[in-house]
């Protein structure tokens, strides 16, 4: 969660310097915390993964963002199941578009949004 709270400002200061880019935000964790969440199964264990954070796009798409500093297998097992969730959500229609993103470190936050929010609605998800 470290990570995550370091990144809550750089999303805010993104919504801020690009408005029409980013029409909100929610960190899905703490006070904001939405509990959205995505069950998976690793090890043969069903498990919660509560993604960061929630972010309206000023396309209107929704993306998940994920902050990760560091991979374990896993990340790589919750990132297919929201992949999948991401892909019957847009099947589905009634719930708007949905894509994911992850941001790796702090520095990269912005390009991240950035890569989002200027993506054609629909394109897919950023990895």
């Amino acid at each position: 969660r470290s990570m995550s709270a370091l990144l809550a400002p750089t999303v805010n200061s993104y919504r801020r310097l690009r408005p029409a880019s980013l029409a909100g935000y929610w960190a899905n964790w703490g006070y904001d915390h939405l509990g959205f969440e995505v069950f998976y199964v690793h090890a043969g264990v069903v498990h919660k993964y509560r993604p960061d954070f929630l972010i309206r796009l000023g396309t209107g798409d929704m993306l998940v963002l994920e902050v990760k500093g560091r991979e374990r297998d896993r990340d790589h097992t919750k990132r297919r199941f929201l992949d999948e969730w991401v892909a019957a959500v847009n099947a589905h229609g009634g719930f708007g578009r949905w894509r994911w993103a992850v941001s790796r470190k702090p520095s990269d936050v912005h390009d991240v949004l950035a890569a989002a929010a200027a993506d054609a609605p629909g394109a897919g998800t950023h990895r």
